[in-house]
């Protein structure tokens, strides 16, 4: 029977666990589902597009037109007759030389394109961290929750043994009063703590789209740089706000190209074929003509001009948030490298603090059942103790938060990088 159960148990337990999401396999949902991620995606593949229209200035353009009538015609002094006359043509024209406007609006889109990829890794590091932050936010409330529960549990037994001593006579009143109020306290507590748990997986649902169930602790570990002026120097070359920048001031540069076109002269190579049918007293006509045709801009009431001027403009814009982009991105992979110093010291000094007030508390116990200690000294060994677990889980957080920040700072926080994030993930 024993058997039976133990069996069960097991079975329930790799069921369990195999239908756990880890970080890593969320991020990866994340990646597939979320519904912001994927209006990004689209965006570069309306990109694609776009460069594909800027390559079709360099194919030929051909036209084909065909009409058909039906005519009665009344002539007078002659008889009355019906005709059915066509006319059908085809035109193929192919451009010779446009001012370089086509070979520069066709490199302006291919950088828009490459743009537009480096927003989409920008926008996946953007989404992933904001899916990690929600994912160890939930474990944390329910660390946190748990740690109230047991608070309650212990609290609320304890209470037991103190109306006993206080009918005993062995506690004042004022004592028992302050008890019952911490103990309230401490109920307090705990349902703010699981009203926060509720707010995060509700948030988690926003992100990842499913119930956040059965999720597991992850074991971020990823290659860091070493030191300051690595992380800086990493950021310059990977990050992918500061490439998508320099890709738009290219694309700027070549449409300045492409409104300077706008003064050259526009040359095209002309070939037609026309047939004109008539049933009713003409003969079919049938013309093919070949040729080069060519224009040349005169006047366009400034507009050309303008339009010149304006795409210079806005290439000295490109490079003035090139310079603002990389000064941003450097403040930003310095603070994360800071940060993540911080909290590496900050997590084992919690951990030593935690430490020492499990030991005070043991020794007030102790201390108490002997006499020489009150029950409000218990209680107030066990609140620091309590706050130390907090704070540790709390600092655990924002440990695992800074890496994946100074990660994302340097550009390898994406969706292909997620391998070399995560070591593998225990349940909690």
């Amino acid at each position: 029977m024993n058997k039976k159960f133990i069996i069960a148990g097991l079975a329930t337990l790799v069921a369990g666990n195999a239908s756990a999401l880890s970080l890593k396999d969320g991020l990866g949902v994340v990646f597939e589902e979320n519904p912001a991620l994927q209006a990004v995606k689209n965006e570069l593949k309306v990109k694609e597009q776009e460069k594909n229209q800027a390559r079709s200035g360099f194919m030929p353009d051909v036209e084909a037109s065909y009409s058909l009538q039906d005519q009665n015609i009344n002539l007078e002094g002659a008889p009355s007759g019906d005709a059915s006359p066509s006319a059908g043509s085809v035109t193929l024209s192919q451009p010779l030389f446009t001012g370089g406007a086509t070979l520069a609006g066709f490199k302006a889109a291919k950088y828009s394109v490459q743009a537009a990829d480096f927003n989409y890794s920008l926008q996946q590091q953007n989404t992933f961290k904001s899916a990690a932050n929600t994912y160890l936010s939930v474990l944390t409330a329910q660390e946190v929750y748990e740690f109230n529960k047991r608070q309650v549990a212990t609290n609320t037994e304890e209470m037991k043994r103190v109306k006993q001593r206080f009918e005993l006579g062995d506690i004042t009143l004022p004592n028992l009063k302050e008890f019952e109020a911490r103990l309230s306290g401490y109920i307090a507590e705990k349902e703010a703590a699981y009203g926060n748990l509720l707010a995060a997986k509700a948030a988690f649902i926003a992100i990842f789209g499913r119930p956040a169930d059965d999720l597991l602790w992850p074991s971020i570990s990823p290659n860091l740089p070493a030191s300051l002026d690595e992380t800086l120097d990493v950021a310059r070359q990977n990050n992918p706000d500061i490439l998508q920048q320099k890709l738009l001031l290219k694309a700027s540069r070549e449409n300045v190209d492409v409104a300077r076109a706008g003064f050259m002269p526009k040359v095209s190579a002309v070939a037609s074929w026309s047939n004109n049918s008539n049933s009713y007293g003409s003969t079919d006509t049938n013309v093919t003509t070949v040729g080069v045709q060519a224009s040349i801009p005169l006047f366009k009431g400034g507009e050309t001009v303008a339009s010149y001027k304006a795409a210079k403009l806005r290439k000295l814009q490109s490079e003035d948030n090139l310079r603002q982009k990389v000064r941003t991105i450097e403040a930003i992979a310095s603070n994360s490298y800071n940060d993540l110093q911080v909290q590496i010291q900050r997590v084992k000094a919690l951990k030593v603090r935690l430490e020492s007030f499990q030991i005070t508390t043991d020794a007030v116990e102790k201390q108490e059942a002997a006499g020489e200690a009150s029950i409000i000294d218990v209680l107030d060994a066990r609140d620091d103790e309590f706050s130390a677990k907090v704070d540790l889980q709390l600092a655990k957080q924002a440990l695992d938060l800074a890496k994946l920040e100074l990660l994302s700072s340097v550009g390898k926080f994406t969706n292909q990088d997620l391998e070399n994030v995560f070591l593998a993930e225990q349940a909690k």
